[in-house]
């Protein structure tokens, strides 16, 4: 029976400093990422690079570190690529940052994955994103996150269309 109560006593003490601790580092609300842009970069012949910008929120009174951003794109209900990026660093103590997370797409992966698709076509893309942050008590924590776009894929001549266009 002692033991019980002891038992019992140490589960109040531990809800007593959780709450305590919660209360005092804003545990109570929660990290939040969004997608705020999404940019080309690096158009060639057979790959594109798009650079996803995920704004974060830290409303604790700690660094939040991160450690991953995982990411899924699909097309038509076709999944044409998936992987992830390991991160380096923290959003600074109730602070927020952006994150440019660079996805790099082999059209030719795209072609073989989605139906109808080839050299001119615009193609609807849905990206979901995933970004895991330690946070503060609680461990890791997935905020997940999603956008849509479109992704041309190019032609010859719409490349050198391009370089033309840059070189003015």
């Amino acid at each position: 029976m002692e033991h019980r109560h002891h038992a019992a006593r140490l589960a109040c003490l531990m809800v007593i400093i959780l709450c305590a601790f919660c209360g005092g580092c804003g545990m109570l609300q929660q990290p939040s990422a969004s997608i705020s842009a999404v940019r080309p970069q690096n158009v060639g012949l057979s790959e594109l690079t798009m650079v996803f910008d995920v704004a974060i929120d830290n409303p604790y009174s700690v660094a939040l570190p991160l450690h991953r951003m995982d990411y899924s794109l699909a097309s038509r209900g076709q999944k044409f690529m998936s992987g992830q990026t390991d991160l380096e660093g923290s959003v600074p103590a109730n602070g927020s940052t952006v994150l440019a997370v660079p996805v790099t797409i082999p059209y030719r992966q795209l072609m073989n994955a989605v139906d109808g698709v080839k050299a001119g076509s615009t193609v609807p893309y849905t990206a979901d994103l995933g970004l895991l942050v330690d946070v503060p008590a609680l461990g890791d924590m997935r905020l997940p996150m999603s956008t849509e776009g479109e992704i041309v894929i190019p032609t010859l001549p719409g490349i050198m269309d391009r370089i033309e266009t840059l070189g003015r």
